[in-house]
């Protein structure tokens, strides 16, 4: 019998369809086994910190309820670190973390090789331990090279405290950000932790109505100026940042002026 995928509404503070909380978005969980599975389920990914949905945080409690749920009805909790773990966050080396959660299996890649391609996959002994058995290949699995990238990088990352960097840099970063929000009307939600934020742009802030156009053009006013951002979310109308663990404090004077300035340039070139 072909396996079925079913998706619930992702917990948005901002956009979701319940507004803020989180209990709406775990009764969906709920109502979801309920009415499109067969009431026992293989498991369920969800990504600690959305990164091309636009930074969108898990709030408090929703992991950890939806691993509860999920294992209730005999299935895992797989947690996608791709974008959110090493460090990335700041206040925890795993997105996961901050909700107390420990998943079943673990998806990894990005930071862990730096640039350097690496994925990786942990999971619990007693997941991996049926597989002891059965032959598993592909043509750039465990490379002896991108290994030795991995661990250089992690060795680089104790050493030099970059998860804690992330931290004090991204708060800094953040409280820029909010300060830009004041100044500037079409943005209508900052948000994120640690090195992983995003500005959301919209026309209405009342209605929330999603910003494309001056996205782009406050996009490509940065990168004029030589800050590279990503435009993402499901409107394209987010300014994703999620800049090397390693920016200063003295980078973030250079971030949010460039920011402020790509707004001013944004809103003339937008003029009707």
């Amino acid at each position: 019998m072909p396996g079925n995928v079913a998706f619930v509404p992702e917990p948005n503070q901002y956009r979701g369809i319940f507004g803020p909380g989180t209990q709406p978005y775990l009764d969906e969980i709920d109502r979801t086994i309920a009415s499109a599975t067969s009431g026992k389920i293989a498991g369920v990914f969800v990504e600690s910190v959305q990164g091309y949905g636009g930074i969108i945080e898990m709030p408090p409690g929703y992991m950890s309820g939806a691993t509860k749920r999920v294992r209730a009805a005999g299935g895992l909790y797989i947690a996608d670190e791709v974008q959110s773990g090493f460090g990335r966050t700041g206040t925890h080396f795993w997105g996961f973390e901050a909700d107390n959660v420990v998943p079943d299996i673990v998806v990894m890649a990005k930071g862990l090789g730096n640039g350097f391609p690496i994925g990786a996959v942990v999971a619990k002994k007693r997941i991996a331990a049926p597989m002891s058995k059965k032959f598993m290949f592909h043509t750039y699995g465990a490379n002896p090279t991108s290994a030795a990238a991995a661990r250089a990088v992690l060795q680089v990352m104790s050493d030099e405290g970059l998860q804690d960097n992330a931290d004090s840099v991204g708060a800094a970063l953040l409280e820029r950000l909010h300060d830009l929000k004041d100044k500037h009307r079409v943005i209508g939600d900052v948000r994120g932790k640690g090195l992983m934020l995003a500005i959301e742009m919209v026309s209405d802030r009342d209605a929330k109505t999603p910003d494309k156009d001056t996205t782009t053009e406050v996009f490509e006013a940065c990168r004029e100026q030589g800050v590279i951002l990503s435009k993402s979310g499901p409107f394209q109308s987010c300014l994703r940042m999620v800049p090397p663990l390693c920016l200063s404090h003295e980078d973030v004077d250079r971030v949010a002026s460039s920011l402020d300035l790509a707004f001013q340039q944004a809103a003339e070139r937008l003029k009707p």
